[in-house]
């Protein structure tokens, strides 16, 4: 998938694809609720963040958790699917 396959502000529900763990296994990917935000800019970058991590994190989606309080990124490439929920 695709950033722009998301509209910020909208809640998505996320399947992740499986992924393999050092050792071999074979981990499934989980379905993740989450709300999009706005991508990360030189505006709202972490503090101390340099700006090539900014380019580099703006090319992933930026989420909100609300189990956790807190922002995350996603990569795309690591989503298998998404629904608006």
């Amino acid at each position: 998938m695709n950033t722009a396959d998301f509209e910020v502000s909208q809640t998505y529900s996320i399947k992740l694809k499986d992924w393999t763990a050092p050792t071999g296994e074979v981990v499934p990917g989980e379905v993740k609720v989450r709300k999009i935000l706005p991508p990360i800019s030189a505006q709202n970058r972490p503090v101390g963040a340099s700006d090539l991590e900014v380019q580099e994190w703006s090319k992933m989606l930026r989420v909100w958790n609300a189990d956790r309080g807190a922002a995350h990124l996603i990569h795309p490439d690591s989503i298998a699917s998404a629904t608006e929920s």
